[in-house]
């Protein structure tokens, strides 16, 4: 199911309504069922469009998806942000949340009161859903918003660093809400603390078990390639920016991918990526996106791009992400690229 809100193009999967559908389970009443589903839609919406609306705000072209973890907003194309906006982008999303949450609040405090004991329920999980979803995103906890928060963070602390740490505090914390979850027999909330806690771990190997990383991207034409990028602390004394918004966005990227800053090397590569980029930028900018899914542990856009590139790749690039995946245990997702080879 796809449609657009204003300019943001919009896709539900069908995982989406299924797990809705589970999580309000408990529900006896059919009708508080789909009320629930109706308000877990719109809520978990309203959190992306405040990511999305941000992101536009600095340049960015947001897409949503909403799924069965959520909800997840991706930039099709926009230039780099930042640590400092990248923060307020994190924000964006949670405080939305918590504002329709409050409005809510606010207006049975100034004396709103359903008579419809349905409309009396509707309200009481909107405020609920919208309040404490957005508390639980401020975890710093990655790949929650909180998380993503505590990562830019600590890029500023350690110029550049901040992966490692903020994969290693999202392991803590995890696994301390994991025991809080089992404590109290909470099944949904100890499988999510679970899985986060796994994530961050295969993130964390992935980063010392990736294939090299691609190389410094070329010039136009077959010119040399330029000498390694400064440290990120040195960036701006580079002599000279490369005039091609395609090849400068490879150039950005590889920096990223220095820092081992995935997410940040996904949102600068994208104008490499566009039909309209020259062939050798396309090329450069395909593999850095490869590589840095591999480093945010994005496995299953990871498995489209290697599909869709394989050709482009060739077989010593894809058997070297086969020997990764069953380096993490992930035999399912070598197989799968392993497959792959046999169409190069």
């Amino acid at each position: 199911m796809t449609f657009r809100l204003g300019s943001i193009p919009v896709r539900i999967h069908p995982w989406f309504w299924l797990t809705a559908l589970l999580l309000g389970g408990n529900f006896r009443d059919p009708r508080v069922i789909v009320m629930w589903i109706g308000i877990a839609f719109v809520s978990i919406l309203v959190h992306e469009l405040g990511h999305a609306l941000m992101g536009m705000a600095f340049g960015l072209v947001p897409q949503i998806d909403l799924h069965g973890m959520g909800g997840t907003t991706s930039w099709v194309t926009g230039k780099p942000l930042g640590n400092g906006k990248s923060i307020l982008v994190s924000l964006a999303g949670p405080f939305a949340g918590i504002a329709i949450g409050l409005a809510v609040r606010l207006a049975l405090e100034l004396g709103w009161s359903p008579s419809n004991p349905y409309v009396a329920q509707a309200a009481a999980l909107a405020y609920s859903v919208n309040i404490y979803w957005g508390i639980l995103n401020l975890i710093p906890l990655l790949p929650l918003d909180g998380g993503n928060v505590m990562r830019s963070f600590l890029q500023v602390v350690t110029r550049g660093r901040g992966e490692k740490p903020a994969r290693v505090i999202s392991i803590a914390v995890a696994v301390a809400g994991l025991a809080f979850a089992l404590r109290g027999r909470e099944v949904w909330l100890a499988f999510l603390a679970g899985l986060f806690a796994v994530r961050n771990y295969q993130a964390m190997r992935a980063a010392a078990s990736l294939p090299a990383p691609p190389a410094a991207p070329e010039g136009e034409a077959g010119e040399p390639a330029r000498e390694p990028a400064p440290p990120v602390e040195d960036a701006y004394a580079t002599p000279s920016a490369p005039s091609d918004p395609a090849l400068a966005a490879t150039e950005e990227a590889y920096r990223a991918l220095e820092r081992e800053d995935g997410a940040a090397a996904i949102r600068a590569v994208q104008p490499a990526l566009s039909p309209d980029a020259p062939a050798g930028a396309r090329e450069a900018g395909t593999k850095i996106l490869a590589y840095a899914l591999l480093l945010e542990g994005e496995w299953q856009t990871l498995l489209d791009v290697l599909e869709r590139a394989k050709a482009v790749l060739g077989r010593e690039e894809l058997e070297r992400y086969a020997r990764t995946a069953r380096e993490l245990g992930r035999e399912d997702d070598a197989v799968a690229i392993e497959q792959m080879l046999a169409a190069v």
